[in-house]
């Protein structure tokens, strides 16, 4: 019988400790290219679509720094005071997000806000 020696105690009886050899238990280890390879096979059609489709990006790593800054918020402040202070901050964090990703600068953005205007993008209307 193979694998590392192991202590076996009985507290019992001391006379009754030793060495035993036992096989490891447990799921066997698998190699990174492998779990590469499963993770390929099981999200396919995800992987296809980041492929296939033009627009959808490498990472969702956009939609979980748009989370970020509100996740923080509430960290840091512990709560919202109210339900409408919460829709206030995330509605001028969304806009602000969509402004740097089209083009506006958060201080440009802020400025024609407090104008009264839009930025142009919006105007126009978004690219699909």
């Amino acid at each position: 019988m193979g694998g590392k020696r192991h202590w076996l105690h009985c507290a019992s009886n001391p006379s009754l400790t030793w060495f035993y050899p036992h096989a490891k238990r447990g799921r066997l280890k698998r190699s990174k290219a492998r779990n590469l390879l499963e993770r390929l096979r099981d999200f396919e059609p995800d992987v296809r679509r980041f492929m296939e489709v033009e627009n959808v990006p490498f990472t969702n790593n956009q939609g979980e720094n748009d989370l970020r800054r509100t996740k923080v918020r509430q960290k840091i402040s512990g709560c919202f005071r109210s339900m409408e202070g919460a829709k206030i901050f995330c509605r001028v964090r969304s806009d602000l997000s969509t402004c740097r990703k089209q083009g506006p600068t958060a201080t440009q953005a802020l400025t024609l806000l407090f104008q009264g205007k839009n930025p142009e993008f919006m105007e126009t209307g978004c690219p699909a």
